[in-house]
C-alpha cells in the first residue's frame, strides 16, 4: 500500500494533537504515513478546543501548572514557551485560562500544517461524522452535509460527551450544563440552582453562575459531599511511599486501601507523592483487578479518588470557600429522591447522608454536574449509535468508555479488534482507567499514531521516508 487515507473524527485535545503527529512524523525519522498519503480531519468547530478548552469565564483555569501541559511529552516546556509569548509574566506554576489551551493547539496545528512534508495531503472538514461502515478493511463515513469520507484507518478522537447521565426520577434537568444559555431562563430576583454534583464539573459551573448572577444562591449535593482538594506545590514535595504497585497489587480492596494508608503514614503522611505514585501504576493495576473489585472501587472508593487525584487549584478553591462563607453556595452530602414542578420553580426532595428524613427545597432549576456521561450505550451521538448497532465497537461493561487494545484497536462485538478503527481520548478509562488528564492522553495518542502509520507501512513507503528525511532538516523551535 504505497497510499492511504487516515482519517480523525474528532477535534479536541487528542484528535489535534493525533494530527500534528502525523503531519510532522517524517521530519522527525519516526514512524509516519506512507508517501502520497491522505489525512483528513473531521471536526465543525475549531480545532484545539473541544469540550475543555473552548471559550468560557475567565475563572474556569487549568487544574495543571503551566509547566505540567505540553501537547507533546518530548517536549515539555512547549506550552509554557508557547504562553510566555502571549505574556512573558507567565509562570510555571500559574494555572492558566482554559481557553489559552485551546488557542495553543490550533496554534500548533497550523504550524504543523505549513510544515508537513508536500507528499503527504491534509483536508480539514468542518462537518459531523453521523455513521460509519467497515467493508473489506475499508472504512466509509458519512457526514452530516451528505458527503462520505473512506478510510484505511479511522481514529476516532470525539471525546467526553457535554452531557451528564440522566437523573432518576427528576425531569427537566440541565444535563448539559457547558451550554450557559439555560443561565438566561433564571428568574430575574435571586435564582436558587441545584448543583446535582460537587466535583469539578460543579466547581466550573458555580463560579459561572456566580460570574453571571452573584444574587444566585446555590445548593451542591452529591452522595458524599466532597469538593476536590486544593494543588497544593508538586506532587514530588517530601518522600515518596514505598513502591505501591507492588504493594497494592493483591488483597481485598479494603486490604490494599489499608496498605496505601500505612504506607502514606510511614512516608510522613505525604499522600499526594502517594496518589501521584499510584497513578503511574493504575493503568496495570485497573488491568489486572476483576471486576467484582472494579465494582467496589467504583461504589466505594471512586469519590475519594477523584477529589484527592483531580485536584483544583488554591486561589479556585478559595473563590469557592468565599462563596460558601457568604451563603451563596452550599455543599451538602446526600442524594436526590424526585422532584416535582409547581408554579414557583421546582420542588426537590433529597435525603442527607446518613439520615432517613428527607428534605424539600424549592429551586428555579436543577443542572446535572455529575461529568460527562462515559457510557457509549446511552450516547445520543449518531456516530457512536452507528457502531454500537453494527457491533463495530463493545462498550465496557461498568459504562466508563470502549473495549480496546493496548493500543487502541476498538474491540467488535465479538472481541476481536479491529484493524480500521482505532480509538483515542478519555473513553479508555475503562482499560487504563487514567486517560483524562493530558499527561496521560498525550503518551495514548503518541502510541496509537505511531501504530497506525506502522500498520500502514510498506517497503516502498519506508524506504521513501528513509530518503525523505534528510531533506526537512533540523526541526525549529516548535517542531
Amino acid at each position: 500500500m504505497n497510499k492511504a487515507t487516515v482519517a480523525i473524527i474528532g477535534g479536541g485535545f487528542c484528535g489535534t494533537v493525533a494530527a500534528i503527529r502525523f503531519l510532522t512524523a517524517a521530519r522527525k525519522g519516526g514512524p509516519s504515513l506512507p508517501f502520497g498519503s491522505k489525512l483528513v480531519l473531521i471536526e465543525p468547530q475549531r480545532a484545539g478546543e473541544g469540550l475543555a478548552y473552548r471559550q468560557g469565564p475567565e475563572c474556569w483555569r487549568l487544574n495543571v501548572p503551566a509547566e505540567r501541559m505540553s501537547a507533546f511529552p518530548e517536549r515539555p516546556d512547549d506550552f509554557l514557551s508557547w504562553a510566555r509569548g502571549r505574556n512573558p509574566l507567565v509562570q510555571g506554576s500559574d494555572f492558566l485560562p482554559r481557553a489559552w489551551y485551546g488557542d495553543y493547539l490550533s496554534e500548533r496545528l497550523e504550524i504543523a500544517k505549513q510544515k508537513s512534508p508536500r507528499w503527504l495531503t491534509f483536508e480539514r472538514l468542518r462537518t459531523r461524522a453521523i455513521g460509519l461502515e467497515v467493508d473489506d478493511g475499508r472504512a466509509r463515513i458519512r457526514l452530516l452535509d451528505g458527503e462520505v469520507v473512506e478510510a484505511e484507518r479511522v481514529l476516532i478522537a470525539n471525546g467526553n460527551s457535554p452531557s451528564a447521565a440522566s437523573l432518576p426520577g427528576v425531569d427537566g434537568a440541565v444535563d448539559n450544563p457547558w451550554d450557559l444559555r439555560w443561565t438566561e431562563n433564571l428568574p430575574t430576583y435571586v435564582p436558587r440552582v441545584l448543583l446535582v454534583g460537587t466535583g469539578l464539573t460543579m466547581i466550573d459551573m458555580a463560579l459561572a453562575i456566580n460570574a453571571r448572577r452573584q444574587d444566585t444562591r446555590i445548593l451542591a449535593i452529591s452522595r458524599h459531599g466532597l469538593l476536590p482538594q486544593p494543588y497544593e506545590g508538586t506532587a514530588s514535595d517530601g518522600a515518596a511511599p514505598a513502591d505501591l504497585g507492588a504493594l497494592l497489587a493483591r488483597g481485598p480492596l479494603s486490604r490494599r486501601l489499608g496498605r496505601f494508608r500505612e504506607a502514606v503514614a510511614a512516608s510522613g503522611g505525604n499522600w499526594r507523592a502517594g496518589i501521584q505514585q499510584l497513578r503511574g501504576a493504575m493503568p496495570r493495576l485497573w488491568a489486572a483487578a476483576p471486576r467484582r473489585l472494579r465494582r467496589r472501587f467504583l461504589r466505594h472508593l471512586r469519590a475519594h479518588w477523584d477529589v484527592h487525584r483531580h485536584r483544583v487549584p488554591q486561589k479556585t478553591l478559595e473563590r469557592i470557600e468565599a462563596m460558601k462563607a457568604r451563603r451563596k453556595l452550599e455543599v451538602e452530602a446526600g442524594r436526590l429522591v424526585s422532584s416535582r414542578r409547581i408554579k414557583g420553580g421546582i420542588v426537590v426532595s433529597w435525603r442527607p447522608r446518613g439520615s432517613d428524613e428527607v428534605r424539600e427545597t424549592l429551586v428555579d432549576a436543577v443542572v446535572n454536574v455529575t461529568g460527562p456521561d462515559a457510557n457509549p450505550a446511552r450516547s445520543a451521538c449518531p456516530l457512536v449509535q452507528s457502531l454500537v448497532e453494527q457491533g463495530l465497537c463493545e462498550p465496557d461493561g461498568l459504562g466508563l468508555g470502549w473495549g480496546t487494545d493496548a493500543d487502541g484497536r476498538l474491540y467488535d462485538a465479538h472481541g476481536n479488534a479491529s484493524q480500521v478503527l482505532y480509538y483515542a481520548g478519555p473513553l479508555l478509562r475503562a482499560r487504563h482507567w487514567e486517560a483524562t488528564a493530558v499527561p496521560e492522553l498525550r503518551e495514548h495518542v503518541q502510541r496509537t499514531t505511531t501504530v497506525i502509520a506502522s500498520s500502514l507501512a510498506t517497503a516502498t513507503g519506508s524506504t521513501l521516508r528513509r530518503l525523505a528525511a534528510p531533506l526537512f532538516g533540523r526541526e525549529s523551535a516548535a517542531f
